[in-house]
């Protein structure tokens, strides 16, 4: 490695480390050298579980060289989604969020027309169809309950309350 030139993590490696490590369950390198860019995939996907609280970074230097890593932290019950890079700066990706926080919340499913007007979408039918696309992502379940949707974000498993209107 040339001086200044930083190395980063493989990208799907530190993804199988985030799955696979619970809360508290230690550290990992995820870029070396100096001056890492704020713009890299690696360092990307950290900032998003950083800003959702499920990591902290922590710098190092080991003979001479800055190390970044990665900590998780303990936080575990009431865990909010992750939500990727690739997905956080879509429409999608912003409903998952306002789902998932709904759900956090134990409040009902937002309605349509709620979702449109927090997302910034013409109309219901917009937010429908990404609704459906999140659906068909396999990213939530949604039934019924009393005529109500209630929404399961499948990742952490949290649901929105019954009594949210479709």
């Amino acid at each position: 490695m040339t001086q200044g030139q930083p190395l980063y993590a493989d990208p799907r490696q530190l993804q199988a480390w985030f799955r696979n490590t619970g809360p508290g369950g230690g550290r990992a390198l995820y870029a070396a050298g100096a001056g890492i860019d704020p713009d890299h995939e690696v360092v990307r996907l950290v900032n998003f579980w950083r800003s959702a609280g499920d990591v902290v970074t922590v710098q190092a230097r080991v003979n001479g060289q800055l190390h970044y890593l990665v900590e998780r932290t303990r936080r575990d019950k009431g865990r909010a989604a992750t939500i990727g890079p690739d997905l956080a700066e879509t429409v999608e990706g912003r409903m998952l969020a306002e789902l998932d926080r709904a759900a956090q919340l134990g409040a009902a499913c937002p309605s349509y027309t709620d979702l449109a007007e927090a997302l910034g979408l013409r109309d219901k039918q917009a937010a429908a169809h990404r609704f459906r696309k999140l659906i068909g992502r396999g990213l939530i379940r949604v039934r019924e309950i009393g005529g109500r949707r209630v929404v399961t974000i499948v990742e952490t498993g949290a649901s929105t309350a019954s009594g949210g209107s479709a």
